[in-house]
């Protein structure tokens, strides 16, 4: 293959200036002046990195990275990188983490199960997560920032947070920047309403606002006459609480409430209650808000909420604008009051200030105001205050704000949708029809754009279906978000901090302190590399989603260019900032695309280098799309990453079948002779080497160095039968000297198997992934029960009448697809539904007309009673099924996602079935044999290739549609699977079976 080339004056030279490298351009065309370098050597001189102990920018080393040479210079044309997670984060051990339930919870309180509120995958909204490992307590540098909003937060220089599209290491926040806070969070989980009268919520948040808790004295409740006190004489009414009225002598018309105890050495109602809340003896700074309240439902969080602020709020409409604000001495308070309306949606700002009263004291006030006119509306609308709110009217809208506004890194969003589209040359430039302008609209907005103006570019965009319409999706979906972008006005640097790691499952992030934070290097710095080495060298970057694309450009390219004045040298100023496009000098450029659903967008783009990162969550049929881009260049590399999941994916399957796989050796001296490496003791680096204080042998137990001179990379499958294997290369976290061992044994201790196997060793993990196992199939056969000639006469001679059906899956035209039938019938003197036959149409067979013809004669044989066919792979061989037979005997089922497992579609004349609730149903009955539910055929005749057609399916959580989906093992079939479940689907026709399915639509 080519070889890197780099000029060699340049070599020698560290800093060299874009004026400088701009003059060179000839040179760098001329290839005399060219000599041969490596990837490793260019990476090492060009780029530069944070290093977080010191403070300061310092070159790329390999000292602690050797193993990542050969990695960064091998020649082959096709790498796969198979890594553990590498992320760290980390925040104070006074943090304050949100629950599901809304309630605080400090990162140093936190505990391994906790369900905690982290960022749904959209990035837009709030979703719900478990704690699966929380580190030991240890010190790092940390930084503490506070908002415009006030929100306050101490984290760890490395740890990240939530900017616009991507997340961004504490080191590299500055004033200024926009960070993701909480509009929406917190869930009611109605758990505390049902024991807790109205009136004892009422009067909780009345005694928090204007009651003295007890402790030196009985507790009591002072207020002026009017509705509030009202309202807790009638709630001491109706929960028959005694009290002693009485007018106070210093002040005009307020009244003091004693509750006095109803007999002696006996508890008032209100200390009872009191002091089960944790209230009692609390003090006007030490108030809070109960734990009950947050498992309250909406109605009942309201009337809290609405009672408190009634003693402590103010409400009022002030140039056809809300004012609503909460004042209190308790930070506390404030804080858990933010929590509560975050739960409604209602974003707040957050301040402390002095009055007079404090002056020359320590004693401060806090003050909560209501921010966004939509947060007020949803206050007056929703929650309210006791004689404060009545007379507001409800006002509309403006999504006008300048306070709630989107960060300005939107515009190149905004951008990429806008060049989507096809468009024509007009004296060398884009121009899409229509234009943005002509919609008053800029391509790139000039200011950070407001709700109502994000909306039109929306609307826009919708308007003309050949725009990208998923990128659209992405950016509609923060319209309605639970995040609001707060800007940064305070950073400060504290040195070292006691602080605590955890791992959040599902989200892989969290809320703290009302922040969204956060739980690929090489592959930016090879392509780097190769666009500066190379002349006119292509590079396209392809991951799943859109913000993964984006979190990749700004992180693993802008950063380092714009940390290295050698690489600022060598990019174009005008396009550094460019999300999906970096050019460089000499006419090298890379191009970065997502492809989750399909591979359209990468189509047309000519690529020498394509690079695809988190391959286990790219759909295999995208893959050699993607792959065409390199069809014509004479390079054609290929450089894959991800961490695998089960053994079934992308990235396992290109692992096994197509890759070297390559390990890091790492010698034990102590065995063999001592200069004779080829005796010693080699570790393959897994579980077996974790000893309590670093790496260990795995066969004598002593301590082993993974930087060991002697390791280095061998292959454990030299030879794999393909043309052009991948050079594949796993890389453990035990391997990685910036991961410290206390964090390994944290996450061996506290990670599911699957999750340690996955995120921390690079090893797939196969265990509660497959829904069926062959052990769950094998004993559902009956060995009597024949597919020969001989034993279906025997079950034709024991049919007695039964009725039969029919399941017919149909070819997806591949040559790893085929078309199954199957039937089953419910046989004299048997509960099960017993599937006699399994014929898969293969050869001549599965020529159409053949197929068709045999499966009439089978339906004629049999005389089937209903025939249920998957409608996706048949529309003409069901059309003709159904003109012989007709439509009440074949009955087309089509999966979609409808709300009921199963509907009729009167319309489109099938049923449209909800896919994965029906073979969840499905495998969870066949999983029981026990409950005499199946019978199948005797197990040598069904094994091959029925059972494994079942077995080839497995379930990976989908973090966009947060839930558990059912894929298919890459090149494998499940024809087997779906023909038996409509077989089953069309039985329930005439003998339904609620056993199996919950809940069934009648038909």
């Amino acid at each position: 293959m080519h070889q890197p080339l780099f000029h060699s004056p340049g070599l020698a030279r560290v800093g060299v200036s874009r004026d400088e490298a701009l003059a060179r351009r000839e040179e760098v065309h001329d290839p005399e002046s060219m000599v041969y370098a490596r990837p490793s050597d260019f990476t090492e001189y060009a780029i530069r990195v944070v290093d977080q102990k010191a403070n300061k920018v310092v070159p790329f080393s390999y000292k602690e990275r050797r193993y990542l040479r050969r990695i960064y210079d091998t020649g082959a044309k096709r790498v796969l990188l198979k890594c553990g997670r590498q992320v760290e984060k980390t925040l104070h051990k006074c943090s304050v983490v949100t629950t599901v339930s809304g309630a605080p919870k400090t990162m140093e309180d936190i505990e391994v199960g906790d369900r905690v509120i982290g960022l749904a995958p959209d990035g837009a909204h709030t979703a719900t997560g478990e704690v699966t490992w929380k580190s030991e307590e240890y010190s790092k540098p940390c930084v503490r920032m506070r908002t415009r909003q006030g929100h306050e937060i101490i984290i760890a220089l490395t740890h990240p947070m939530r900017t616009w599209g991507s997340w961004t290491e504490g080191s590299d926040l500055r004033v200024g920047t926009r960070l993701a806070v909480a509009r929406q969070a917190g869930f009611f989980t109605c758990r505390g309403g049902s024991v807790l009268k109205d009136e004892w919520v009422a009067l909780a948040g009345a005694m928090i606002a204007e009651g003295g808790c007890g402790g030196s004295s009985s507790p009591n409740f002072t207020q002026n006459e009017g509705a509030l006190l009202d309202d807790v004489l009638d709630a001491c009414v109706q929960l028959e609480i005694p009290y002693n009225p009485h007018e106070k002598t210093d002040s005009d018309g307020s009244w003091v409430l004693t509750f006095v105890q109803p007999e002696p050495g006996v508890d008032n109602p209100v200390t009872t209650k009191l002091k089960q809340w944790g209230l009692y003896g609390t003090t006007s700074h030490t108030k809070f808000v109960p734990d009950f309240v947050y498992e309250l439902s909406p109605g009942q969080t309201a009337l809290f909420l609405n009672r408190l602020w009634a003693g402590d709020g103010h409400c009022s409409l002030q140039d056809s604008s809300y004012h609503i604000e909460y004042d209190t001495v308790s930070e506390r308070l404030a804080r858990d009051v933010q929590r509560l309306l975050w739960k409604f949606g209602i974003p707040t700002s957050f301040r402390r200030w002095k009055p007079k009263l404090y002056l020359g004291t320590d004693k401060w006030a806090y003050k909560l105001r209501v921010e966004t006119q939509e947060g007020a509306r949803r206050f007056v609308e929703h929650i309210g205050a006791l004689s404060k709110t009545e007379h507001l009217p409800l006002l509309g809208v403006d999504e006008n704000s300048n306070r709630d506004t989107y960060p300005m890194e939107i515009a190149e969003d905004i951008k990429a949708i806008h060049r989507s589209r096809e468009g024509y040359a007009r004296r060398g430039r884009w121009v899409p029809q229509p234009s943005l302008r002509s919609a008053g609209l800029r391509e790139k907005p000039k200011y950070s754009p407001s709700k109502a103006k994000l909306r039109e570019y929306v609307e826009f965009f919708r308007a003309d279906a050949r725009f990208d319409q998923e990128a659209v999706d992405e950016l509609e979906a923060h319209l309605d978000t639970d995040l609001f972008w707060d800007e940064v006005v305070e950073y400060v640097e504290i040195g070292e901090q006691p602080c605590y790691d955890i791992t959040v499952a599902a989200t892989d992030s969290f809320i703290a302190d009302g922040f969204i934070t956060h739980n690929s290097t090489m592959l930016g710095n090879r392509m780097l590399s190769m666009c500066c080495l190379n002349t006119g060298f292509k590079c396209l970057y392809v991951s799943p989603t859109h913000s993964q694309t984006n979190t990749f450009s700004r992180d693993r390219l802008s950063d380092p260019i714009t940390l290295s004045p050698i690489l600022s040298s060598w990019t174009t100023t005008k396009l550094t900032d460019n999300i999906h496009l970096k050019k460089f000098i000499n006419h090298s450029n890379i191009t970065l695309r997502y492809a989750y659903h399909n591979a359209d967008r990468t189509r047309g783009i000519p690529s020498d280098m394509v690079t695809i990162d988190e391959l286990q969550d790219i759909l295999m049929t995208n893959i050699p799309v993607i792959e065409e881009t390199a069809s014509h260049s004479p390079w054609g590399i290929f450089v894959y990453s991800g961490t695998p999941k089960t053994t079934d994916n992308p990235m396992e399957h290109y692992w096994v079948y197509y890759s070297r796989q390559n390990e890091w050796m790492v010698p034990c001296e102590r065995h063999g002779l001592p200069r004779r490496p080829a005796s010693w003791h080699w570790n393959i680096l897994g579980e077996r080497n974790i000893g309590k204080h670093g790496p260990i042998c795995d066969k004598c137990g002593e301590t082993i160095d993974p930087m060991h001179p002697k390791a280095h990379w061998r292959s454990l499958n030299p030879k794999p039968d393909i043309p052009e294997p991948f050079e594949g290369f796993r890389i453990p976290q035990l391997m990685v000297p910036w991961i410290g061992w206390t964090d390994i044994l944290q996450k061996q201790k506290f990670y599911g198997r699957a999750q340690f196997y996955n995120e921390v060793l690079g090893l797939s993990y196969d265990s509660g992934t497959r829904p069926i196992t062959r052990r769950h199939l094998r004993a559902l056969c009956n060995p009597e029960l024949s597919m020969s000639r001989e034993g279906l006469e025997k079950v034709r001679e024991n049919m007695g009448g039964a009725r039969v059906f029919m399941g017919v899956d149909w070819t997806g035209g591949s040559n790893k697809s085929f078309t199954v039938a199957t039937l089953g019938a419910y046989l004299p003197g048997s509960r099960k539904f017993t599937y006699f036959y399994v014929h898969r149409f293969e050869g001549q067979e599965s020529e159409p007309e053949t197929q068709l013809e045999l499966l009439k004669q089978l339906i004629r044989n049999w005389n089937v009673d209903v025939v249920g066919v998957d409608f996706g792979g048949g529309y003409w061989p069901n059309n003709e099924l159904i003109k012989t037979f007709g439509p009440q005997r074949v009955i087309k089922w089509q999966y979609s996602q409808p709300n009921e497992k199963w509907r009729w579609d009167a319309g489109q004349q099938r049923y449209m079935v909800n896919r994965t609730a029906v073979m969840t149903d499905f495998f969870n009955a066949l999983k029981h044999a026990d409950r005499q539910i199946f019978e199948l055929p005797k197990w040598e005749e069904f094994r091959e290739p029925y059972a494994t057609d079942f077995t080839n399916i497995f379930s990976e959580y989908n973090e966009s549609l947060r839930l558990d989906e059912y894929k298919l093992a890459p090149e494998m079939t499940d024809d087997t699977c779906h023909s038996a479940l409509l077989c089953l689907l069309a039985s329930t026709l005439r003998i339904p079976r609620l056993d199996i399915f919950a809940v069934q639509q009648e038909t």
